[in-house]
């Protein structure tokens, strides 16, 4: 399991906010999915932990999500790719490495800035 903790900043949610993901690729390959349902534990402009009753099964696969999900009432759309795995008892939470360039970091920094101060 990689564990990156020299992030600047990660946010914790005090409540979890709901997330959609699908398979959009399994070893290089473009895939479609059915939709799951996750909860954002954490975030980071890079990255973050998610937790779902889905348990993946061939982790050791090189596997990228498309995660959707909504904050301060904007939908937020993202490629992530899963690093490391916990299981969890009924729940198994994952570490995802988002795919993202400045701009989107910086929407994700100005999302949370809003949402931590209107949630403070």
């Amino acid at each position: 399991m990689i564990f990156k903790r020299d992030e600047g900043f990660r946010y914790t949610f005090s409540q979890p906010i709901p997330a959609i993901f699908t398979f959009h690729q399994i070893n290089d390959r473009e895939v479609k999915s059915s939709p799951g349902m996750a909860d954002i534990i954490d975030i980071s402009p890079e990255g973050m932990r998610i937790s779902s009753k889905l348990l993946i099964p061939d982790i050791g696969a090189d596997v990228v999500l498309t995660l959707k999900f909504k904050l301060n009432g904007e939908e937020l759309t993202f490629d992530g790719k899963i690093v490391w795995y916990k299981e969890m008892g009924k729940l198994t939470e994952y570490g995802i490495n988002l795919i993202v360039d400045d701009s989107e970091k910086d929407i994700i920094i100005k999302e949370l800035k809003v949402f931590s101060k209107n949630n403070s």
